[in-house]
């Protein structure tokens, strides 16, 4: 980032091609943000795959909220 502010460094691409709904547990992982950053969490299963990714911004937080609730509920993970 031209700001400096970037979390992960030396990281040049990180993307997520496929998805696995396998496994007994599911976590999420959260990070919150609404203007010009991103809401986003992530579903994970007990096996370290990526299950599922919400991602939103420009919402109000209400919403933001409700959709995280259900997002999460639809896999009963653990926050």
């Amino acid at each position: 980032m031209d700001d400096g502010g970037e979390v992960f460094t030396n990281l040049d691409a990180c993307t997520v091609d496929t998805y696995s709904k396998q496994g007994n547990r599911f976590f999420a992982g959260i990070d919150l943000g609404r203007q010009e950053d991103f809401t986003v969490c992530t579903i994970m299963n007990d096996r370290d795959e990526v299950v599922d990714i919400y991602r939103v911004n420009q919402k109000p937080w209400n919403v933001i909220v409700d959709e995280l609730v259900a997002f999460i509920n639809k896999y009963n993970a653990i926050a």
